[in-house]
């Protein structure tokens, strides 16, 4: 009989360890240095498919998008700590939600309604701010 790897040996040890990687990001502070964040208090229909269709251009800016309400089926529904964190902290007039920037360094930075938001002004914003230049000049 052969060795077997350790990860078919002990199934849950890994399970354990998935579930713990992912439920580890439930406060803003747990993103800081390595995430921006975009938050959506309330998606329009078909926002998740258009996220979908970024998804390239998000992962290069290292945004991680969390949709607060109407996206509860979506990947993109923020863990429900992280949802009631990010609702106190960005308040806005529910009659006119924002969209907010949250940069690397917890900062929010941008705040668009849902009619001025487009995708080409986020990465706009995001490609002119020192800290992504320098990363861009790095990859290159």
């Amino acid at each position: 009989m052969t060795e077997l790897a350790w990860w078919m040996k002990y199934p849950l040890a890994l399970i354990a360890m998935s579930s713990t990687a992912l439920l580890a990001e439930t406060a803003v502070s747990d993103f800081r240095g390595k995430n921006r964040l975009l938050v959506i208090p309330v998606a329009r229909e078909g926002f998740a498919a258009e996220l979908e269709r970024q998804k390239e251009e998000l992962a290069e800016r290292d945004l991680r998008v969390f949709i607060l309400r109407g996206a509860s089926a979506s990947k993109f529904a923020a863990p429900p700590e992280l949802a009631v964190e990010l609702a106190r902290r960005l308040a806005s007039d529910p009659a006119m939600p924002q969209i907010h920037f949250i940069g690397k360094d917890g900062v929010t930075t941008l705040r668009w309604t849902a009619e001025e938001f487009s995708f080409a002004k986020l990465y706009a914003s995001i490609d002119a701010m020192p800290m992504r230049r320098r990363e861009m000049q790095k990859r290159e």
